[in-house]
């Protein structure tokens, strides 16, 4: 399948994925805040640029310690970069997550199999960065419905008294 495009061919797709990645998620994130969405609601785009300084933050200490270079590995801000990106889709424009989320294994195996990354690059980077991007979104939707009701939000647990 692989052999359809010559390397430098897979390395423009490769290249072109942020940029279009970067546009969808912008896109979902000013239909979030126009549809007053209760996972974005007003403040979509905080949550996805706290979530690129930190893919470069975590690259800047890579860069000053070695901690990835000292196991044999390479942290891929690529990766870590289209995860970040694809947050605002994958939890707040259901519809798609599927094929977002398909569109980054994808995306990993075009590193892997370009040489850009190892298979350990890229499980490592996504360890390391994958619940700070949790956390990022998870505490901007609890924010959210703090904000529009003015009460702390519920859990989903019931309690003994009904």
């Amino acid at each position: 399948m692989m052999d359809l495009l010559t390397y430098q061919q897979w390395d423009f797709v490769a290249d072109a994925y942020i940029p279009i990645l970067a546009a969808a998620s912008l896109y979902q994130v000013r239909e979030s805040i126009k549809q007053k969405s209760s996972v974005w609601n007003g403040s979509g785009i905080r949550p996805m640029l706290w979530s690129v300084v930190i893919v470069y933050l975590v690259m800047k200490i890579d860069a000053a310690t070695g901690i990835w270079s000292s196991l044999e590995l390479d942290y891929s801000t690529h990766l870590a970069l289209s995860l970040a990106l694809a947050f605002p889709l994958v939890r707040g424009f259901w519809p798609w997550r599927f094929l977002v989320l398909l569109s980054i294994l994808l995306y990993a195996s075009l590193m892997v199999y370009q040489n850009y990354h190892t298979t350990e690059d890229l499980l490592t980077t996504t360890l390391v960065v994958l619940p700070v991007l949790w956390f990022l979104t998870a505490n901007a939707n609890s924010r959210n419905k703090l904000n529009r009701s003015g009460q702390i939000p519920r859990t989903t647990e019931h309690s003994p008294t009904g």
